[in-house]
């Protein structure tokens, strides 16, 4: 199933591609009493699957649901960088810039000449700035 979700998602497909990994999730959180290299294995397709799906929800802009889909994949693998990476720009979608910011700098830290990091890296810090910016420019009025 990810071998057919992977051939729908590059051929455009992404709903579909998408419906896939999620079957394929599906039975491969059957899976229980395993042995500590079953599990390890089982955790791997699991992982991949994830971040297939939230790069899938990425592209359909379902923001939210990138995001949850990264956060199952950062539970098997909290240094994941692409977990990292792909939760990032779902906040940044969700103009979260806080969460995304601090997702986008635990991932440029794990790969730091990653350009697709350092590019969100740099952007969220305009972001963060202008939020920054515009809630002093608030508050001085405020209290003006």
């Amino acid at each position: 199933m990810n071998d057919e979700g992977n051939e729908l998602f590059r051929g455009g497909n992404v709903q579909h591609a998408a419906a896939r990994y999620v079957k394929a999730l599906t039975h491969a959180t059957k899976f229980f009493d395993l042995r500590p290299d079953e599990a390890a294995d089982v955790n791997a397709v699991k992982l991949s699957l994830y971040l297939n799906v939230a790069q899938c929800y990425l592209k359909m802009e379902s923001w939210h649901k990138a995001v949850v889909q990264c956060k199952d994949a950062l539970d098997i693998d909290p240094t994941n960088t692409k977990a990292l990476y792909r939760r990032a720009l779902g906040y940044e979608r969700l103009k979260d810039y806080a969460r995304a910011f601090d997702d986008s700098q635990k991932a440029f830290a794990l790969a730091p000449e990653d350009k697709a990091v350092v590019a969100l890296n740099e952007r969220l810090k305009a972001h963060m700035k202008k939020q920054q910016d515009k809630e002093k420019k608030m508050w001085t009025k405020a209290f003006a």
